[in-house]
């Protein structure tokens, strides 16, 4: 008569959230097209649970020791006045340094090493911290121990802040990102063809012109902004002019404004970007405008 094998709801948790890792290959499931790939846990190996319940047990004391810490801590979550929330991913004596995901390392202390892009982040002093936590995955060497394709998943309680009332979120790039979507949406739309000859319809795309000429780019100051055929662009760090038009009519105006000897939609991104390159008589008029 075979033994049933009791199985905690964590433990079961952790089987599916570490069903393709390397160190759990013993795991019997049936691969489903839909993406569940649903573990039948009545016909586990007894070796594979007592793996899952070591390492859960290492996680757990580690969540412990994370918890102890005092202060801002890797992982924690900022949520923002807009609905989106970031991580915080490096901790500075009077700033964090935020990002919207990366890898988190647990160690054996309860401190969590980030791997990924860092943002500028935000002041401590304009941030408050709720009473609320949120769920984030973390990683540890399966069982312990470290070595090539030994990171095991599972996801940890962090505690959660929010900014002051009027905190500046200059340093958190989503909030612009998300402004910046909220605008294309409210575009007019254009329908183009598809290399199989069919249609779809994209908002108006955001429009860069280009390497402006280097005589010039030195006067360009970061952020300042320039009306160039009735649109207000923005001089970026690069020195390019960035904008994001709303009609049609207003990509038709400046096209017929300036002399651009390049047209191009960017191909190498989702973003939908029209790139125009100045000639040297066209970065005078630019220049003129500027001043």
């Amino acid at each position: 008569m075979k033994t049933i094998i009791k199985i905690s709801e964590d433990v079961k948790q952790f089987l599916q959230a570490n069903l393709f890792t390397e160190s759990y290959r013993g795991i019997n499931h049936e691969y489903e097209y839909n993406g569940k790939n649903l573990i039948d846990f009545n016909i586990q190996p007894e070796r594979v649970i007592k793996k899952a319940e070591r390492d859960l047990s290492i996680i757990n004391d580690r969540v412990k020791n994370f918890h102890k810490r005092q202060g801002f801590k890797v992982g924690e979550f900022i949520y923002l006045p807009d609905g989106q929330k970031v991580i915080i991913s490096h901790v500075w004596d009077d700033t964090v340094q935020t990002s919207g995901g990366g890898s988190m390392h647990l160690h054996s202390g309860g401190g969590i090493s980030y791997s990924g892009g860092l943002d500028s982040g935000i002041k401590k002093e304009d941030l408050i911290l709720t009473d609320k936590f949120d769920s984030g995955q973390i990683w540890i060497f399966h069982e312990g121990l470290s070595g090539g394709n030994r990171g095991v998943y599972y996801k940890m309680p962090f505690r959660v802040y929010k900014p002051k009332p009027g905190a500046d979120l200059s340093g958190i790039p989503q909030v612009a990102e998300l402004k910046r979507q909220k605008l294309i949406a409210k575009s007019e739309t254009i329908t183009r063809i598809n290399g199989n000859g069919q249609p779809y319809t994209l908002h108006m795309p955001e429009i860069t012109i280009t390497v402006l000429h280097d005589a010039y780019k030195n006067e360009a100051v970061k952020g300042e902004k320039l009306t160039l055929g009735g649109l207000n662009f923005k001089v970026d760090h690069w020195g390019n002019l960035k904008v994001q038009p709303m009609t049609k009519k207003q990509i038709d105006t400046l096209l017929k404004s300036y002399n651009f000897t390049g047209t191009y939609y960017n191909n190498g991104t989702y973003q939908n970007e029209l790139y125009l390159k100045a000639t040297h008589p066209t970065d005078r008029e630019i220049m003129r405008e500027l001043k």
